[in-house]
């Protein structure tokens, strides 16, 4: 039997509704024969509620926060201890991010036809079209700070 931490996700989506696979996974690890153990990882002790566990379980939002920290804080668990996590250090870095995602699989020498759909080039145009556009917008704010 293994103790499983499980970070509560009751998030907001960005279509306006909220989701929790926390609550399902915290229904479901004892009928697997596993015990969940609730953390709040937002805390000061994050490593000290993971004693003992045996692994964590976490959705997070694609947002910033919680993005950003708990990629951070799986990789500090991969690296220190090769503690299990879901997601995996190896797979939470370009999850939902189409980007990452683009540069994985042309790194990977894939072709461009197993990955490349009218969606993902629509995708890739609206995302370069408005970087350019952000840039254009830098430059003429600088060009005009500069008179």
């Amino acid at each position: 039997m293994a103790l499983v931490a499980v970070q509560s996700d009751y998030q907001l989506l960005t279509s306006g509704r909220y989701q929790s696979f926390s609550q399902r996974w915290i229904e479901r690890l004892p009928a697997l024969g596993h015990e969940a153990r609730e953390v709040d990882l937002f805390l000061p002790d994050p490593l000290d509620q993971l004693a003992g566990c045996d692994g964590l379980m976490w959705w997070f939002a694609h947002r910033p926060f919680p993005r950003n920290f708990a990629t951070r804080l799986v990789a500090a668990l991969h690296h220190a201890q090769r503690f299990p996590t879901f997601p995996n250090h190896r797979t939470c870095w370009h999850f939902d991010d189409k980007v990452a995602q683009h540069y994985l699989l042309r790194a990977a020498r894939l072709p461009r036809s197993v990955y490349t759909s009218a969606t993902a080039r629509s995708v890739r145009v609206r995302l370069w079209d408005g970087a350019r556009n952000d840039c254009h917008t830098m430059n003429r704010a600088r060009r005009r700070n500069q008179r």
